[in-house]
């Protein structure tokens, strides 16, 4: 009874901490989905598997050495055939012969030292290459995850901003719908505007409500892309007040030696290098191979298997050493055509190097407009809502004072909320303008 209701406490203690509120800003969103995000997880185990190709290749390199131990019974023993004159016979006879012994056995070892195989050395340099290309494919990857993160992120604080502006709305629309029906009970507002006030108020809750739903859709949207469990509840520390005050100073930094800094850039370079390599390895296997080797055994032979243990001599050595030359002659001009290939993709990787700088230079220059425009919208229309919000407030004002009729009212209200739709479509803009610029400027 103890043990159970120490498991229990224990399980309850799990339970709370699975379900403590884990708040995060895009940085700590960006680290959690390194670590966690099951994707990503397998670019990293790429990239060790890189590595450990790497060993393998090395080990072509080093010296080989073998033990064999191996026991042979002959339940019938192998016979020879040999002419009568062999043992003095008449020559229309012929002489039965079995070879060796019942039992058999052997105890050796086989080293191999290859001294001269340039083709082979040239695996190690493939393998780094390719190991380079790994690291620089999880640079890439880890790139994307950066934009996927922080587009993820932006838009649940896009929604979350929606739900304080659509919130507001709802308040002002359902105050303007109560003062309507005090005003229609009073008999001084006809049906048909005090139905206009609601249907107001019924498409502004209908918007706060979306709202809501959106934003809970961004955060579940998050976590799969972070790689966080579904039931943890989570909230973001940061808001869109930095990103709007940064984005214009961030056009008139300067990124150096952006090419470089491009993985994709990068990656067709040391594409380039590694098709150089392949090509220098097939030169190299027109040269010869050479190799030492060398064997030696104990090989014993016996009619009884205890004579192995024995004091009685059935033991014998076999020693013996050698050099090994293989020189290519002739492969079917296999290595010419294999040779030509690899130039070939060298012409492919140079046209890709061209077209990406064509583009990387383009794309530096788009992003940088984007966001210099991006910016200017967002400013004109934040000044667009303070604006419109004046005109709701003083149509109220008149409204009271009856110089504005309810119509007046919902007209303003709905120029608000056009305005401030056309303000978060701006922001959201402003967010993918920048996230754009970052890593075109390779940033991440």
């Amino acid at each position: 009874m103890k043990k159970f209701f120490f498991l229990l406490i224990v399980w309850s203690y799990t339970d709370i901490q699975a379900q403590e509120l884990q708040t995060l800003s895009l940085a700590e969103a960006v680290a959690y989905a390194i670590a966690h995000a099951p994707d990503f997880q397998n670019v990293t185990i790429d990239q060790q598997i890189a590595q450990a190709k790497v060993t393998q290749a090395r080990s072509q390199l080093y010296p080989t050495i073998h033990a064999t131990l191996d026991y042979r019974h002959n339940i019938r023993r192998q016979t020879f055939v040999f002419p009568g004159t062999f043992a003095g016979l008449p020559a229309d006879q012929v002489v039965l012969i079995q070879q060796g012994a019942k039992n058999l056995g052997t105890a050796a070892l086989d080293l191999t030292i290859p001294l001269l195989d340039a083709a082979s050395r040239t695996d190690v340099k493939i393998a780094q290459q390719q190991d380079r290309i790994a690291t620089n494919n999880t640079a890439t990857n880890q790139s994307n995850l950066q934009l996927a993160v922080s587009q993820a992120y932006y838009s649940a604080l896009l929604n979350s901003k929606k739900i304080a502006q659509t919130q507001q709305n709802l308040q002002r629309t359902e105050r303007f719908y109560q003062d309507q029906q005090v005003r229609y009970n009073n008999q001084r507002l006809l049906k048909t505007d005090l139905n206009r006030a609601y249907l107001d108020y019924a498409n502004a809750k209908l918007t706060y409500e979306r709202a809501q739903d959106d934003y809970t859709l961004n955060l579940q949207n998050l976590k799969k892309v972070i790689g966080m469990e579904e039931d943890t509840p989570l909230q973001l520390s940061e808001n869109l007040e930095t990103i709007e005050t940064s984005s214009a100073t961030l056009i008139e930094s300067k990124t150096e030696s952006v090419l470089e800094q491009r993985s994709t850039y990068k990656n067709e370079l040391l594409q380039k290098e590694l098709h150089e390599i392949f090509l220098s390895k097939t030169r190299l296997q027109y040269f010869p191979v050479l190799s030492v080797y060398g064997y030696a055994a104990e090989l014993g032979q016996t009619n009884r298997f205890g004579d192995f243990f024995g004091t009685k001599h059935v033991w014998f050595p076999w020693i013996y050493a050698g050099v090994k030359l293989t020189v290519p002659i002739f492969d079917g001009f296999q290595k010419r055509a294999v040779a030509q290939e690899q130039r070939l993709q060298l012409v492919k990787n140079e046209n890709t190097l061209h077209s990406l700088r064509q583009a990387i230079r383009y794309e530096l220059d788009n992003t940088a407009t984007q966001l210099r425009n991006s910016v200017k919208a967002v400013t004109i229309q934040k000044e667009n809502v303070k604006l419109a919000e004046e005109i709701v407030a003083q149509t109220k004002i008149r409204f009271n004072q009856q110089q504005a009729t309810s119509q007046d009212v919902m007209d303003a209200e709905a120029t608000l909320q056009d305005t401030q739709f056309s303000y978060l479509q701006a922001l959201y803009d402003l967010v993918n303008a920048r996230l754009n610029w970052e890593q075109a400027n390779g940033k991440w």
